[in-house]
């Protein structure tokens, strides 16, 4: 997260990965937060956004946000969620099991039917060594996974012995292969 801070707004942009916000109420100094192609714009409220590779989320905790993308906007209120990707640039607003959204906050990664290309994204910003998916991958295979973010390891072998993964280790990284 990068920002700019003066009397008159709060403004920021966020380059990659989750951050969550906890912003006091100030009208006259508004936050805005710059995802890309997603802004949301705040007076104060508890949010979270995850930015990964072409897709931006919004989720809000408490209070309510207005979110931005190309010409159009939505304003989400406590429980709600938004996603933004190439395909449609603000989609429906719905709701969000809180516990699994925010997880990351508490050193834990939840996942109910993610792509194993957004599981791997997650576990990059915990990850001693970066992972990363070879081409040929199945990066869009869906999993649901729970797990502490000290156990990247153990799961990239459980995901080695149970899926059609083959996961290798070097010194300097982790890759995921299709298994043969």
């Amino acid at each position: 997260v990068e920002g700019l801070f003066s009397d008159a707004a709060r403004d920021l942009r966020l380059v990659n990965g989750n951050a969550y916000f906890d912003i006091a109420r100030d009208e006259r100094r508004p936050l805005s937060v710059d995802a890309g192609r997603v802004r949301v714009r705040v007076l104060g409220t508890r949010f979270d956004i995850r930015k990964r590779t072409g897709q931006v989320s919004v989720a809000v905790e408490h209070g309510h946000v207005r979110v931005m993308a190309d010409a159009a906007a939505r304003d989400l209120r406590a429980g709600e969620r938004i996603v933004s990707d190439a395909a449609l640039p603000l989609g429906e607003v719905g709701t969000f099991d809180a516990d699994r959204v925010f997880s990351w906050r508490t050193g834990r990664l939840s996942f109910v039917d993610a792509p194993l290309r957004d599981i791997v994204a997650d576990m990059n910003q915990y990850s001693d060594l970066p992972v990363r998916l070879a081409p040929g991958a199945p990066a869009e295979m869906r999993l649901t996974l729970s797990f502490p973010v000290g156990q990247i390891g153990q799961v990239l072998a459980g995901l080695d012995a149970a899926y059609p993964l083959d996961v290798r280790e070097s010194d300097t990284e982790i890759v995921i292969f299709a298994s043969r």
